[in-house]
């Protein structure tokens, strides 16, 4: 299944993604530094965050966030997967964080062989939603491990991966 920005997909991951990443933060201790919506200043320095509205969040998001990893090529709920990690580590990590459990080369590009594979792994019936949302949360402690700041995000965190399961399950 592909989506365009305007499908159905593409409409249930940003609202998902909205309902998690609130209004203007400005946290010392957060990488992401200033953001609002989700959107950094670190990743957009040239946006006046404390001014981003919800609709130009939105278009972010389409343009740097769910086209250019690949999301539109992956079916759902894999797509959903990808999208929310690209949001909270960036492109690269999030790619990594599917092809692990997909068995693919961790290579952070996600071309034809993740496709298919993605695709395949839905279709075996594997449980490769919970297999992904495993990877995050290892991803998670190890950010944790590495810097112990972040212990304080955690719960946080892992409500957004209790969450995503809820969204990813069939219907």
């Amino acid at each position: 299944m592909t989506d365009t920005p305007e499908g159905k997909a593409w409409q249930r991951a940003v609202d998902f993604v909205l309902r998690h990443e609130g209004g203007y933060v400005n946290d010392p201790d957060d990488p992401g530094g200033e953001t609002k919506y989700g959107i950094s200043k670190r990743a957009h320095p040239g946006l006046d965050i404390k001014q981003l509205n919800k609709m130009d969040a939105i278009r972010i998001y389409g343009a740097d966030y769910w086209r250019p990893p690949g999301c539109h090529l992956l079916p759902w709920p894999l797509n959903l997967l990808l999208f929310d990690a690209t949001v909270q580590h960036g492109a690269y990590m999030a790619i990594r964080l599917l092809q692990g459990p997909l068995g693919v080369k961790v290579d952070g590009l996600n071309g034809l062989r993740t496709q298919i594979a993605a695709e395949t792994a839905l279709k075996q019936g594997r449980d490769i939603v919970g297999e992904v949302l495993a990877a995050r949360a290892l991803h998670y402690h190890n950010l944790v491990t590495a810097d112990s700041r972040r212990a304080r995000y955690i719960r946080g965190w892992f409500n957004r991966l209790f969450d995503l399961a809820q969204e990813a399950a069939p219907c």
